[in-house]
């Protein structure tokens, strides 16, 4: 049996106790769907020097439009390096997408270390899904 997701119509709002019937099979929302799979490097000499603290990277095929999924990148930490990696990476709060560009910013303070994101982004398919996701740090 294929896996059922529900289909998102973001013109519509829903309470928490309300539900919806529609469903949609994932390979209709994979089918047409373009995903761009990325990775930007943060090293510490790139930020700014006043707050709001930022920084930008070259992502080629980002949009404005878009609304990359981001992640940590902790597959080089070990155990002495992990608790200030975590640190570092709690300074970056959010990121703003415009045409092959994602400038990241930090309020109350700047990594000190050198970081990796990881991102995603999904275009197409039976849903805009692209549109409902939010830049998480």
């Amino acid at each position: 049996m294929e896996e059922y997701v529900p289909d998102i119509d973001l013109t519509e709002y829903y309470t928490k106790t309300e539900t919806d019937d529609k469903y949609a099979l994932k390979s209709d929302i994979q089918s047409g769907a373009v995903r761009l799979d990325f990775t930007v490097s943060l090293p510490a000499s790139g930020w700014s020097n006043t707050s709001p603290y930022s920084q930008s990277v070259t992502v080629s095929g980002i949009s404005e439009t878009d609304w990359p999924q981001m992640s940590q990148d902790l597959s080089m930490a070990t155990d002495d390096t992990v608790d200030d990696l975590e640190k570092n990476y709690a300074y970056i709060k959010y990121g703003e997408a415009t045409l092959d560009t994602i400038t990241f910013y930090c309020l109350k303070g700047k990594p000190t270390v050198d970081l990796t994101l990881i991102g995603q982004v999904l275009r197409g398919g039976a849903s805009n899904y692209e549109s409902a996701i939010g830049v998480e740090f």
